[in-house]
């Protein structure tokens, strides 16, 4: 069978009509265009703005790190410097008017960077409330305890030694120096 026997109407058409079939022709090809390639276009579209979120994203970062790069953070003591950092605990807790009953210091174990030790210290403090809180607060703006961390704090108090209350507070103080661990 010939083509023309399958569709007789449609070579006559396709000669009455040539321009309407070109246009259909060129419709058709921009349907099948747009359908193969509008996904590809809407991936593209979400790409390029999830680019743009990453720069924002590198840019808040390089904000936020650009200054530890710099030097801008002080550097933790020397572990050697160990004895003087404890005299600066001392005179912060006596300029609070808080009695240290024991230090008891941790092992000393490697820090974050290969560069830093952290020592844990069990602090036995007694004095007033006020005094235990400033004192706390007080720490991490002593210049000489820069790398100090409070993690735990516990404070009691003893009905025959009010408004003396007693507190263990640990704390762990980051020092420059490497330890063996």
């Amino acid at each position: 069978m010939t083509r023309a026997g399958l569709f007789p109407f449609l070579g006559e058409w396709r000669k009455r009509h040539p321009r309407l079939l070109s246009a259909l022709c060129a419709a058709g090809f921009l349907l099948l265009v747009w359908a193969v390639y509008l996904p590809a276009l809407k991936a593209l579209r979400r790409s390029h703005s999830e680019w743009a979120q990453l720069k924002a994203e590198v840019a808040e970062e390089r904000r936020v790190v650009d200054p530890f790069r710099k030097g801008s953070i002080p550097t933790p003591p020397p572990l050697e410097a160990l004895p003087t950092v404890l005299e600066s605990l001392n005179a912060a807790a006596r300029s609070k008017q808080i009695q240290f009953l024991q230090v008891a210091p941790g092992k000393v174990r490697r820090g974050v960077s290969a560069e830093t030790s952290i020592l844990p210290v069990d602090l036995y403090l007694e004095g007033g409330y006020r005094s235990i809180g400033e004192f706390l607060s007080g720490l991490s703006r002593t210049p000489s305890l820069e790398g100090t961390f409070v993690r735990q704090v516990a404070i009691g108090r003893q009905e025959q030694m009010l408004p003396l209350l007693r507190a263990r507070v640990s704390i762990e103080l980051t020092l420059s120096g490497a330890t063996d661990g």
